[in-house]
């Protein structure tokens, strides 16, 4: 099961024009983002990093290292994401490896592409 399956059903959906910000760096990271339609730029001082699509998550790192926000995330299309605070996201790890694993897969995968 996917993180877009998992969360399908959340009720803190977010519904954002394209060239909308969803956070900027430096904000605080007080939640993490499924993309369940459209696609989502992440940006890195003003350079663009990669373009998250549905299915995918992104934020995730905060939420892991309680850091600010390292990139901004801004709407690239229509979106729709599903919010994940803090709480729900350490439900999620706790009680569903598979969630857990997918989070590390993304991060992992995104370390390597920046290494590279």
């Amino acid at each position: 099961m996917s993180a877009i399956q998992l969360l399908r059903n959340e009720k803190d959906i977010l519904r954002v024009s394209p060239g909308q910000t969803i956070f900027c760096e430096g904000d605080p990271g007080d939640a993490m983002y499924v993309v369940l339609d459209g696609i989502v730029s992440i940006v890195h001082n003003d350079k663009w990093i990669e373009d998250v699509l549905a299915g995918s998550i992104f934020g995730e790192m905060a939420l892991v290292d309680d850091q600010p926000r390292s990139a901004s995330a801004i709407a690239k299309t229509n979106v729709q994401v599903a919010r994940v605070n803090q709480q729900r996201f350490e439900f999620l790890v706790q009680y569903s490896p598979f969630f857990a694993v997918e989070v590390m897969r993304v991060m992992a995968r995104r370390l390597r592409q920046r290494m590279n």
